[in-house]
């Protein structure tokens, strides 16, 4: 509802790490973001490593305008990676 600057914490989950970037309403809201490895090579059972979930804290910051908006993630490098939630919260 109300227009400004957003920052949004990210929870996921990535085998190998990567890149991801952002738009808002069909435009480039972002450049390349990095996310960075889960992997753990302890882990012996392979499936297990999607248990290693990570949260990359004001990784995304974003300028919205008022009202609703479409948000179009883009996996630009590695793509071995599960996004689960966007946590958005107005940066004052």
């Amino acid at each position: 509802a109300h227009g400004g600057l957003y920052t949004a914490d990210l929870l996921y989950t990535s085998n190998r790490g990567g890149t991801i970037s952002f738009d808002v309403n069909g435009k480039p809201a972002t450049g390349p973001l990095t996310i960075e490895s889960t992997f753990n090579p302890s882990e012996p059972i392979a499936w297990r490593q999607w248990h290693h979930w990570n949260i990359a804290p004001a990784l995304v910051r974003l300028r919205l305008p008022t009202g609703k908006s479409v948000l179009t993630v883009h996996i630009l490098t590695e793509g071995n990676m599960n996004l689960a939630t966007l946590d958005f919260k107005r940066d004052q």
